[in-house]
């Protein structure tokens, strides 16, 4: 196991990465620019799906492959319902030393944390319960900002 300054490396490391692996997914996808819609979402959702078992095909490994898809799914998420992306070092959560979201929704919103990660084993092992793009597009931000 990663000690906690580790994974702080790796998270910051997570967070540098973010506009960087959007455009080598919008290069990859051929798309100028992403809109995060439902159909996007749903297109992006099927991308790794179709992929995650042999990523190489697309000359990526499956880090790279995780890391375009996180990346992709905390701008949509966020655009669409707010946020910050935080480590988290709360050595009881089943999330422990992962990126996740925060602070999304509303004032007086009941959130809890959001695990893209949590997405992504979900999705690679068809457990995902409903559409991502129905967990996504919540639009739970204010939009008065």
């Amino acid at each position: 196991m990663e000690n906690l300054k580790e994974l702080r490396i790796k998270h910051q490391e997570r967070i540098s990465s973010l506009a960087t692996d959007l455009e080598k997914l919008k290069k990859i996808l051929a798309v100028g620019n992403f809109i995060f819609d439902e159909k996007e979402v749903e297109q992006v959702c099927e991308f790794y799906k179709t992929n995650f078992k042999n990523p190489e095909k697309l000359g990526l490994s499956l880090s790279q492959l995780k890391s375009l898809f996180f990346a992709y799914c905390s701008n949509a998420f966020i655009s669409s319902n707010g946020g910050e992306l935080i480590l988290d070092t709360n050595k009881r959560s089943i999330n422990y030393g992962e990126t996740i979201i925060i602070k999304y929704g509303v004032e007086n919103y009941p959130w809890v944390a959001i695990s893209i990660d949590a997405w992504i084993e979900r999705i690679e092992t068809g457990r995902l319960s409903k559409k991502l793009s129905e967990t996504i597009l919540r639009n739970l931000k204010d939009k008065s900002e």
